[in-house]
């Protein structure tokens, strides 16, 4: 093996070490937000879990705000955000449009409930939730401008308003209440979700699909 070879392996070898790395610390952190909540998580009680020191958290992330941005696009990723962007994106009909935003919602909260209950019931946790939302919402202008452009949406609504309602309507509070206070099922919450999107934001309430 020549000296290049052997360099290319050794920085491959580091790079696939820093991920696991990275891997380990990220779950950590969801096990033990999970368990004690955000604040109850310390950075040492994580380095502690993922089995490293506790500078190597910091030299990975820097802060465990920055580990909680990880986690929230690791969750994003289990749920298939690429797959459920590409499905809205492509979906011309706007009704359909909401309907599959509510289901992105269902199996975005659905797959990371533990975290879910942890972030909205825990202290510490205003830049996770102000992320979580400003990327909620971000989408949501996108979304709902295709909305206004195909001449659908209602008529007595800006199309920022439409974004405001359908921002509270898909907000993780709603889906706590429908599920855990209520105890809807996750299909219950995602028909009542893409009946009221309807009936908030469309000229017309088409029957939840």
């Amino acid at each position: 093996m020549s000296r290049v070879e052997k360099r290319a392996y050794r920085s491959r070898l580091r790079e696939e070490r820093a991920e696991e790395t990275r891997e380990r610390i990220v779950t950590a952190a969801r096990e033990l937000f999970a368990t004690r909540g955000i604040a109850g998580a310390t950075v040492a009680a994580i380095a502690a879990q993922a089995g490293v020191a506790e500078p190597t958290v910091y030299a990975t992330f820097g802060s465990k705000r920055e580990i909680m941005a990880a986690l929230l696009v690791r969750t994003e990723g289990a749920a298939q955000a690429p797959a459920w962007a590409e499905q809205i994106a492509n979906e011309d009909d706007p009704a359909r449009k909401l309907d599959l935003f509510a289901g992105w919602s269902r199996a975005l909260f659905t797959g990371s409930h533990d975290l879910v209950v942890a972030v909205h019931r825990g202290p510490g946790v205003t830049e996770l939730t102000d992320e979580g939302s400003r990327r909620r919402r971000k989408t949501l202008e996108g979304l709902l401008g295709t909305i206004e452009g195909a001449g659908t949406l209602r008529a007595d609504i800006t199309v920022e308003e439409a974004v405001d309602r359908a921002w509270i309507l898909t907000g993780p509070e709603l889906y706590l209440l429908a599920t855990a206070s209520c105890g809807w099922s996750p299909e219950a919450y995602q028909d009542w979700l893409s009946a009221t999107l309807h009936e908030q934001i469309l000229q017309s309430s088409p029957p939840a699909h």
